[in-house]
């Protein structure tokens, strides 16, 4: 990988490169030197800060040279009398309330929201990644499954056929079963085969095993704890844009108030002439405020500082709220995950192996037999189908939670 695919690739959240694979990290480092989204915000930041230092400048200053003359047919015969001269003039205005600081400040902030913004869409490319991944690895264990359970199915269908007290009803219970699994695992096959296509696509060309970091147990209550919510608010990407765009406001209300005090034009000149002693001027000028232009600019300014301010509380409250959809929906995947896993999983295996002995010597037992066989396939999607899912939502309130700038 190219050197600068590294350096876009230290720009990723802590949150997400600690955690990821080598290979992952290849990909996503690739993805960020290909991508012309994220080079155009990279090439807008740079500009603004550029933009920022220059705007910090006084503006330079003018000189001018110019001849005086009331001799128009001798306008360089300059002892001709005291009006003829030469002058030279130097002048330029004069920033006295630091407005160029406050306006330089005003545009690096917005470079800094610019890169928070280019740091989200950076996460929302990992997470995106690995949604994909978790998955695709989710189905290539659900096609497994459903290819070892129609072996044993078939193994069963040919003992029932050698079996004494074959009945046909047998047969065609487990060849519905059967059916319905090869029903399934064509289905998988075809989420599988769109989810190589989606990563193929999203990385380029790209081809990896689908091994998407898991989660501990640790990871999981981490994200549960009081301290990772109070974090999240603090460093979601969403969260600090607003903040700053508050702050960008405070500060263009403060600009409208010192416009108020406009710069200060200085000019001075001197004036050289024969025979006669040299002179010079001196001048400075100032806009008076007297149509109230100023006063609606403070007016807007301040309208547009109160809705930024309310826009901070309305941000926190969203997040505050998907954070809170997110963690009770890992508790009730967590919950249901164990439950299934300790309980559910090893009874049905339990009662499956129990009635698979007499199942070729007694309809009954066939019959409770078939219907445990059922609930144990079913409940082993379900296990694997509730973990991707467990594993996506705490992914999803990683990449919410942000650094931070």
């Amino acid at each position: 990988m190219h050197k600068s695919a590294y350096m876009l690739f230290a720009l990723i959240s802590n949150i997400f490169a600690s955690s990821l694979s080598q290979e992952f990290s290849e990909v996503i480092g690739e993805y960020f030197e290909k991508n012309e989204k994220l080079r155009v915000l990279e090439y807008e930041i740079k500009a603004l800060q550029s933009q920022a230092k220059a705007q910090a400048k006084w503006d330079s200053p003018k000189l001018s040279i110019g001849i005086n003359s009331a001799e128009v047919p001798t306008p360089l015969n300059l002892s001709a009398n005291q009006m003829q001269n030469i002058a030279i003039s130097i002048g330029g205005n004069l920033d006295l309330n630091q407005k160029r600081q406050i306006q330089a400040q005003i545009t690096f902030n917005t470079s800094r929201i610019k890169l928070l913004e280019l740091k989200a869409l950076k996460d929302q490319y990992i997470l995106t990644l690995l949604t994909q991944s978790i998955n695709a690895q989710k189905n290539e264990q659900l096609l497994s499954f459903t290819q070892e359970a129609i072996k044993n199915l078939d193994i069963l269908i040919a003992a029932l056929h050698s079996s004494s007290n074959f009945n046909p009803l047998q047969i065609h219970k487990l060849n519905l079963l059967k059916a319905k699994l090869t029903l399934k695992q064509n289905d998988i096959s075809n989420q599988l085969q769109n989810a190589h296509i989606a990563l193929s696509q999203a990385s380029f060309e790209h081809h990896f095993s689908f091994s998407p970091p898991t989660p501990s147990s640790e990871d999981i209550a981490f994200v549960q704890s009081p301290q990772f919510l109070s974090q999240l608010l603090e460093d979601n990407y969403e969260a600090q844009i607003a903040i700053l765009s508050t702050k960008n406001a405070q500060d263009s209300l403060k600009l409208a108030k010192k416009s108020y005090l406009g710069d200060i034009a200085l000019n001075g000149s001197y004036m050289f002439r024969e025979h006669y002693p040299d002179m010079f001027s001196l001048s400075f000028s100032l806009p008076l405020p007297i149509y109230g232009k100023e006063k609606q600019l403070v007016h807007a300014k301040n309208y547009t500082y109160l809705s930024n301010k309310s826009d901070i509380t309305q941000v926190q409250n969203k997040l505050k709220h998907t954070a809170q959809s997110l963690l009770a929906q890992i508790a009730n995947l967590e919950a249901n995950y164990q439950l299934i896993d300790t309980i559910a999983l090893p009874s049905n295996h339990k009662i499956t192996s129990l009635y698979k002995h007499h199942s070729t010597s007694q309809n009954a037992a066939f019959f409770e037999f078939y219907n445990a066989l059922n609930d144990e396939i079913d409940t082993e999607i379900l296990r694997l189908e509730t973990l991707a899912s467990l594993h996506i939502a705490y992914w999803n309130l990683r990449a919410l939670r942000g650094e931070r700038d």
